[in-house]
């Protein structure tokens, strides 16, 4: 790979995926957890039961995750042979550890993602950030025997600390930003990290239509930058507690055959494509460099 043989409408070159593949897919199950007491802020109820007492309900419907959804998840990934991503509070390690065993079993990566999903690390002081960050995967790596190189926030909430802490803790690559649609090399004071695009569109953002939306939105988003935009990524988000259930399950699967049926497509996870970033030396690719080259001459 060139990392100068940007595809522009000009020099009609383009930049592709390894082996001339055309989009990179890649997928990211998000497995959860809440403390003690705590559920989440969004159930499939329409009714808030208040904060006065514990939502019982909310906490059994996020348990469906850990109990269930990963491996419906793990199935469905193993059906079609892809290797995913799994984003992990690390205090599934102990409410769930047969969740992380299955997962580690079937090789998929594993990323942190904080020790309890109500413990954000945009609310601490830096010290305080850099002790959850290392809890984090210091426990993932105790209990998979492999210590995560990616790291997702919980709701993706960060601080200006965030990157060059992770690249202190051997992560190489970081999956927060909203401000990309392709990897873009970070910097900081302890060394780089690729910052990795996320979905825009996770199942609990869709779901309150139908299942069907899911389908809907991977599959029409995905047509559009096969045809129109060669060496993008569409990254498919599924939380286990939410869409490991079966008709957000079915139209994961539907979106799957869609999708292997186009062989330049590539899947693959977040830390494939970040070793790519770094063997090639690649850094930021813009959107008007790749399409509106010329505008710099207008």
């Amino acid at each position: 790979m060139n990392k100068n043989e940007i595809y522009t409408r000009e020099n009609n070159l383009k930049l592709l995926w390894p082996n001339g593949k055309r989009v990179a897919v890649y997928i990211t199950g998000m497995l959860e957890v809440w403390s003690e007491g705590k559920a989440p802020e969004y159930t499939v109820q329409t009714t808030n039961i208040g904060h006065h007492v514990v939502d019982y309900g909310g906490i059994e419907w996020s348990n469906y995750g850990g109990k269930i959804g990963v491996f419906r998840l793990l199935r469905l990934l193993e059906d079609f042979k892809i290797k995913a991503t799994f984003a992990t509070n690390s205090m599934i390690c102990e409410i769930f550890p047969e969740a992380i065993k299955a997962i580690t079993h079937y090789g998929h990566d594993i990323a942190g993602h904080g020790i309890w999903q109500d413990e954000m690390i945009n609310e601490l002081k830096k010290k305080e950030q850099h002790e959850l960050i290392k809890k984090c995967l210091d426990m993932l790596e105790s209990h998979t025997g492999k210590r995560p190189q990616g790291w997702l926030s919980q709701v993706l909430a960060f601080t200006p600390d965030t990157p060059e802490i992770l690249v202190q803790e051997g992560v190489k690559w970081w999956g927060d930003l909203k401000s990309i649609d392709l990897p873009k090399k970070v910097k900081t004071n302890r060394g780089d990290i690729i910052a990795i695009p996320v979905c825009e569109y996770t199942d609990n953002r869709v779901l309150r239509g139908a299942p069907k939306d899911y389908f809907d939105v991977n599959k029409e988003t995905f047509d559009y930058l096969y045809q129109n935009e060669p060496f993008s990524v569409l990254n498919i988000i599924i939380h286990c507690q939410w869409g490991g259930r079966p008709p957000v399950m079915a139209m994961l699967k539907k979106t799957l055959e869609y999708l292997s049926q186009f062989p330049d497509v590539w899947f693959t996870t977040p830390l494939e494509i970040s070793q790519l970033y770094i063997a090639n030396n690649l850094d930021e690719i813009s959107y008007s460099d790749r399409f509106l080259s010329g505008h710099k001459n207008v």
